[in-house]
């Protein structure tokens, strides 16, 4: 019993861990300064999570009905690489959600219900102390303190992941302010409610607005449904003593901070788009001509990907180079191919087929039957109907974002998973295999971080390599890529960018190789083939030259 106790302590402060870490994940110096930390943080509690299970003295396996979907759906993303264009583009998306689904196992069995609503406390504590500092960056302290590719991120990369972040992890603060007895810790908590709203309000993001409301629009319904009396009694303790000042500070702190124009301006951490400074603007912005942002387009030229590959997809994390051949030059940003089509649910169906999708759905349906189960029962009304409002609420925004990209915006719809599964009822499994399992994922999870590892050291040199190209210093900028392609090719841009030194120094041999290389890599980019005509003509073959042009226009007619 003593060290059933002990197992359960450490897995409670591994979780505690994963969901204060994960977020707040950066490195300077990288270039997906973002991503890379928040896997790796992932990933390394996730493996703490395998040794500690591993330890055990009696090892049980936890059944719960989502366990299968979520399995069935990670082995059809490792199938669609068979179809992939280049396997080595799958291995972080792979990484990414493997690391997930070995987490979520992780959380079934080291954590009871007890240690779970404390991993969920402790959770909610971090996003408000995270929104607090997203706050502040928006009204314009703190800015350089994190790198960002749009602020206000309070550290996690962007205001869209910040934004799909704030969208499943509200509703459950919501559940900790309920929970709360005393008057002093109902104002606290109704305080780290309001900075919360301000900073999803400060993000611009639209999408995560309609997720959140359509979340709490249908646990709204279904807790008419399922419990009229108990819902209407909540309603009346809301308006009632100090939650109803509680509630009220909350609302001023939301729309008197997150509805103050931005004066984030492009250059500092390329911020806002113009139609955003302002919440009416980002409202109307939908009506214009140009507030689809080319998601539309972009989504129409998906499916054309999707019926030319219908069954198992494109492969895991090839939808970027498979797209230009489908585009026809339609990007959302002239300058740049998209690496995502601001649309998960689509992004799973091009990548993974028709297979994918349907497991997923599978998923998502296992969920939502196992949360309405909970909300029949009384006693986990309000926790099931958060969890679940926290997983549509992350579901709809992922219909107009990538948060199943990045693992801080994806860990609150994981979290929900667990919630659900825990506070439902579940099978125990026991047997001597139940270890060699456990050993494997560890091991798979070990293989993981070494990759990663070795990416963000290709990574550093990425960054420094595109600085230099920029700046035209050929000579470094050749070097840069030299020490990147030392930990591996993970990206063909790092070709790329040496051909173009190469080239502009007047070694045209030695750029044609890289573009070569590169075109192994990524055979249908555009600019890719546009510099292998660059070296062509460099080295006099023009019909070559011509015939390279011609594959570039063909790809991106527009160029």
């Amino acid at each position: 019993m003593k060290a059933q106790r002990s197992h359960t302590r450490v897995s409670l402060w591994i979780g505690v861990a994963a969901v204060v870490l994960i977020p707040i994940a950066h490195l300077h110096g990288v270039n997906r300064f973002a991503l890379l930390p928040q896997l790796l943080c992932l990933q390394v509690c996730a493996l703490s999570g395998m040794v500690v299970w591993s330890l055990a003295r009696e090892t049980v396996w936890k059944w719960s009905p989502l366990v299968l979907p979520v399995l069935a759906f990670l082995l059809a993303e490792i199938i669609s690489t068979t179809g992939a264009i280049n396997r080595t583009a799958s291995l972080l998306a792979i990484s990414t959600h493997t690391g997930f689904a070995l987490f979520f196992l992780f959380l079934l069995n080291g954590l009871d219900r007890n240690g779970f609503k404390k991993v969920l406390t402790v959770a909610s504590a971090a996003a408000a102390i995270l929104s607090i500092f997203g706050v502040a960056q928006y009204f314009g302290w703190a800015r350089t303190w994190v790198p960002t590719a749009g602020l206000p991120s309070a550290t996690l990369g962007h205001r869209n992941i910040a934004a799909a972040y704030l969208v499943g992890m509200l509703p459950l603060t919501f559940w900790v302010w309920y929970n709360c007895k005393r008057s002093s810790s109902i104002l606290i908590w109704g305080a780290a409610l309001g900075f919360e709203g301000a900073f999803l309000l400060a993000t611009r993001s639209r999408g995560a607005w309609v997720g959140l409301a359509f979340g709490l629009s249908c646990v709204g319904v279904l807790g008419v449904i399922y419990g009229w009396s108990q819902f209407r009694a909540g309603l009346k303790s809301l308006a009632s003593g100090p939650r109803l000042a509680a509630l009220s500070a909350a609302f001023l702190l939301t729309f008197g901070l997150g509805t103050f124009p931005a004066e984030i301006q492009k250059g500092v951490g390329e911020a806002m788009w113009d139609n955003k400074q302002s919440i009416q603007g980002a409202v109307s912005s939908v009506f214009h001509d140009d507030g689809d942002r080319g998601r539309l387009t972009m989504w129409k030229r998906t499916l054309e990907m999707v019926s030319a590959r219908p069954i198992i997809g494109v492969g895991a994390g090839n939808w970027r180079l498979a797209y230009p051949a489908f585009a026809q030059g339609d990007l959302m940003d002239p300058g740049t191919v998209s690496h995502r089509p601001h649309n998960d649910l689509l992004w799973i169906w091009a990548e993974m087929g028709t297979l994918g999708l349907a497991l997923y759905l599978f998923l998502l349906y296992t969920a939502g039957r196992m949360g309405i189960a909970l909300l029949k029962k009384p006693e986990r009304r309000l926790i099931g109907g958060v969890l679940i409002c926290a997983a549509l609420g992350a579901v709809v925004n992922s219909l107009f974002s990538f948060p199943r990209e990045f693992p801080a915006a994806w860990l609150p719809f994981y979290l929900s998973l667990a919630g659900i599964s825990l506070l439902s009822p579940m099978r125990e499994k026991r047997g001597p295999w139940i270890r060699g399992l456990i050993y494997g994922a560890a091991a798979v999870l070990v293989a993981g971080i070494w990759l990663n590892a070795r990416q963000i050291g290709f990574d550093r040199h990425a960054l420094q390599l595109r600085l230099a190209l920029v700046e035209s210093r050929w000579s470094e900028a050749i070097q840069e890529a030299r020490s990147a392609l030392s930990w591996g090719a993970f990206d063909e841009d790092a070709f790329f960018m040496r051909g173009r030194a190469y080239d502009a120094l007047g070694m045209h041999g030695q750029a044609l190789a890289d573009f070569e290389q590169g075109l192994a890599y990524h055979p249908n980019s555009p600019g890719m083939w546009n510099g292998f005509g660059d070296a062509l003509r460099g080295t006099g073959d023009t019909e070559s030259a011509l015939e390279a042009y011609g594959r570039a226009l063909k790809l991106n007619p527009r160029s």
